[in-house]
């Protein structure tokens, strides 16, 4: 079983604050699941980010080699 973190250890991982894992969760784009109870908080799964960043990277990467092209 993968590794399970909350959002601040996410947004750790990813060099971004608490509220923009959050709102990444809320747009889809990366997968969370939402424990029971009133604090509504998210949980991930370590490979999960740590896939996300690494396609973040690669566009990034893809993205610097196209402007240095041209």
């Amino acid at each position: 079983m993968s590794e399970v973190i909350g959002a601040r250890e996410a947004a750790a991982l990813l060099g971004v604050d608490r509220s923009w894992v959050l709102k990444l969760v809320r747009e889809g784009a990366l997968g969370a699941t939402k424990l029971p109870g009133r604090t509504g908080s998210y949980v991930f799964t370590r490979a999960e980010v740590e896939h996300y960043k690494a396609a973040l990277t690669a566009e990034r990467d893809a993205y610097d080699e196209t402007r240095a092209a041209s």
